[in-house]
Order: C-alpha cells, then structure tokens, then sequence
C-alpha cells in the first residue's frame, strides 16, 4: 500500500496510517456497550483534514450500508482537536477504515507525516 505510520500513536481502538495527503484511521477495537463510538485523534486538529470527504472502507467488503448520521466529524470545543463519532453500524470485525483526506494548505507546516 505504500503507506506509514500516521501522526496519531497507536491508541486502545486502533492505529493511523497515511500516504500523501490521505490518513486512514483504522479502527480495530470497538466497544461492545456503545451504539456511538467516539474516538479522538491526538494531534490531529478538526481543520486539519477536509470534514466533508471522508469514506468508509473495510478490509473483508466494500461498506455500502452507511448513512449520512452513521459517521460525524466533531471539533472538541477545548483543543481544536479532531474526534471521530462512528456508528456500529459501521463496525467491520476485521478492521473498519476511515478515509480521511488533509487539508493541505493548512497541514504541510503542522504535522510530521
């Protein structure tokens, strides 16, 4: 794939990956409780990427099950912070992938990638 690692550390839920400007957040644990997973992406700023283009991937099927409510964006009010909230609905057990694409101009000079 020709990617690295991304500018997130590994958390508890999963990993980041990146190639150019595309980062991909990997969502490889999720918990079972939740019908909204909430995951925050530390050092990653909500105008860091580009809100309204992301896609949804899997690694076993292509997810064409989801809908405009089953992921959103969110700014943490405090940090500027990205945060991701996901659906269940878009749970892969293998690995759900979240497509993100940077905001480049805004990027280049911030993050180490």
């Amino acid at each position: 794939y020709s990617t690295r690692g991304g500018p997130v550390p590994p958390q508890t839920w999963g990993v980041t990956t990146h190639r150019n400007d595309t980062l991909w957040v990997h969502i490889l644990e999720w918990n079972d409780s939740l019908d909204f997973y909430h995951i925050g992406l530390p050092g990653v700023k909500y105008d860091d990427v580009i809100a309204n283009q992301f896609e949804i991937e899997s690694c076993l099927e292509p997810l064409c099950r989801y809908s405009e409510g089953d992921l959103i964006l969110l700014k943490d009010p405090e940090t500027e912070l990205l945060e991701l909230k996901i659906s269940q609905n878009l749970r892969d057990d293998c690995d759900t992938i979240v497509r993100l694409t940077f905001n480049t101009a805004r990027t280049n000079s911030k993050l180490e990638l």
